[in-house]
């Protein structure tokens, strides 16, 4: 990111929110998903 702030689900959701979309850190400990995975996932704000 050009601001040095990390992704956010809200950034992803800009690529697409009709398919999953993953960006992992080079480091690999690090995964940011956009709203469509969160979903496949089941994962909510609950």
């Amino acid at each position: 990111m050009q601001d040095r702030r990390e992704l956010n689900v809200h950034d992803l959701d800009e690529v697409s929110k009709e398919h999953p979309v993953v960006v992992q850190h080079r480091g690999g400990r690090t995964s940011y998903y956009n709203g469509k995975a969160l979903e496949m996932a089941g994962i909510t704000k609950e």
